[in-house]
């Protein structure tokens, strides 16, 4: 989305400001959760907090106008004139007039906006943001401290080397034991912390999505997962596949890592079931597992969840709506996972 239509949102949300003598006014995505509305853009001296609040209870000072894209209510225009108990005809026109202006920008050519899209572009920010802070997070948990506890056993057997090489050595070969104890769990440790920052790294180190068609992206990754964690992916997938643009490659490239991810670290699974097709120029990923299974959050509408622990999932819904495409996801407890992406194959 340009800023440059943002801006032009901005100038038309202060005119009818002006026009209506109001507080503030915002465009806010229509089925977004009541406790986190997704704010496309805002104008005047409401805070985000207290339009968190109107927008809950919809007092007579608040006004809201639906906007349209391809005949479905996709986003709310609201106004706020603080204690105003009635709004006059005349204003509703100009709300509505400037609904009917935001409309007409959000359209290109004939083509209109698509609100999901744009809000997953603003979602997707943050919310790599806390995949990173998640990652520092287990690099410090995981490998930091292995190595830490490797530094600290090798300064105990460095102790013990002084003392005996100060002593005669008559007890030299009842410690052997221990230092054999030590000196395995060492390299156990040191090795751990070996392969936990090789993942790491192949997180940070994605294939040259580019040149590489999506299938070899796919299996590359599969053998990545299955090397790095013993599991077994049963990968079935059409002989050929269409080119498809870099933008498509990237988003099911980190939903497959992700689902795969997840299976592995949250269901304890040691085997995934994938499947990729395609039909009427979109591209189809499946993803099973037949591991403990989960009550799933809710990831749209007004209960659509923002809590830290569903990052993973919240990251799947929005590359798959970034790119234009749709994310599903089913799970019950003791009766597995599956998720479901359809994307188009060009963006």
């Amino acid at each position: 989305m340009p800023q440059r239509l943002f801006r032009a949102y901005e100038a038309v949300l202060n005119s009818l400001l002006d026009q209506v003598d109001a507080t503030a006014a915002v465009v806010v995505l229509a089925d977004s959760a009541v406790e986190t509305p997704h704010i496309l853009t805002q104008v005047g001296r409401l805070t985000t907090s207290g339009w968190v609040r109107l927008l809950e209870i919809r007092p007579p000072d608040v006004f809201i106008q639906p906007l349209a894209s391809q005949g479905t209510t996709t986003a709310l225009l609201a106004i706020h004139s603080a204690g105003r108990r009635e709004w006059l005809a005349t204003h509703q026109r100009l709300v509505r007039g400037a609904a009917q202006i935001i409309e007409n920008l959000s359209r290109d050519g004939n083509r209109e906006l698509d609100w999901s899209q744009i809000t997953a572009s603003r979602r997707i920010l943050p919310v790599t943001e806390e995949e990173l802070c998640r990652i520092v997070l287990d690099i410090h948990d995981g490998p930091v401290q292995k190595i830490y506890a490797a530094v600290h056993r090798l300064d105990h057997l460095q102790h013990l080397t002084g003392r005996l090489i100060a002593s005669d050595c008559d007890d030299c070969v009842e410690q052997l034991p221990s230092y054999q104890e030590n000196l395995q769990h060492v390299g156990w440790l040191l090795e751990n912390a070996l392969t936990e920052i090789r993942t790491f790294l192949g997180t940070f180190h994605p294939p040259e999505f580019k040149q590489r068609p999506l299938l070899d992206i796919l299996e590359g990754l599969i053998i990545q997962h299955e090397q790095m964690t013993q599991a077994t992916v049963h990968f079935e997938s059409e002989s050929t596949m269409p080119e498809v643009d870099v933008p498509i490659k990237i988003a099911l490239y980190r939903i497959l890592q992700q689902a795969l991810t997840n299976g592995t670290l949250h269901a304890g699974v040691k085997e995934h079931f994938v499947y990729l097709w395609t039909h009427q120029d979109h591209i189809h990923l499946e993803v099973v597992d037949k591991g403990k299974g989960f009550t799933p959050p809710s990831l749209a509408g007004p209960t659509a969840t923002e809590r830290n622990e569903h990052i993973g999932l919240r990251g799947m819904r929005d590359r798959a709506q970034l790119v234009g495409g749709t994310f599903e996801l089913f799970s019950r407890p003791g009766e597995g996972t599956r998720i479901q992406v359809r994307v188009p194959c060009y963006g």
